[in-house]
C-alpha cells in the first residue's frame, strides 16, 4: 500500500508542476520576445544617422526585417509614403515601434523629405 501511496503523490506533483510550468513557461516566452523585439528596434535605430536619405534609412530598415513598420507609398492620406508631416516643423515623421511593448518605445525618425535630420529611441 505505501508504494500505491508514493506512486500517487508522484502523479500528483507531476500534475501539480506541469500547470505551474505552463504560466511560467508563457511569462518567459513573452519577456523573451519584448526583449528581442526591443533590441532589434534599438539596434536599428542606431544605424539610422543624421544626412542620410529617408530611402537609404529604409533600406536598412528593411534589411533588418522591419520593413513592414515602414509607410509606403499611396497609403491613406501619405501617397508619396514620407509619414506624417508636421506643418509647425516643417518635417516629415516615421516611426519604428517596439510592438511587444505594444508601442511605448520607438524609433522617431525625422526627415525633411531630402534628408534624415535625426532618429532616436523615444518613450511615449
Amino acid at each position: 500500500m505505501e508504494a500505491r501511496k508514493r506512486h500517487a503523490l508522484l502523479i500528483v506533483l507531476a500534475i501539480a508542476g506541469a500547470i505551474a510550468a505552463v504560466p511560467i513557461g508563457f511569462v518567459a516566452l513573452q519577456t523573451f520576445g519584448i526583449m528581442w523585439d526591443r533590441h532589434r528596434v534599438v539596434s536599428t535605430c542606431a544605424k539610422l544617422t543624421p544626412g542620410m536619405t529617408p530611402q537609404d534609412a529604409k533600406v536598412i530598415i528593411t534589411s533588418e526585417g522591419l520593413g513592414h513598420l515602414l509607410p509606403h507609398k499611396g497609403d491613406p492620406g501619405d501617397p508619396e509614403g514620407l509619414g506624417g508631416y508636421d506643418k509647425a516643423e516643417r518635417n516629415w515623421f516615421f516611426s519604428l515601434p517596439v510592438a511587444m511593448e505594444y508601442g511605448d518605445e520607438r524609433c522617431g525618425i525625422y526627415h525633411d523629405g531630402k534628408v534624415v535630420l535625426k532618429a532616436g529611441m523615444e518613450l511615449l
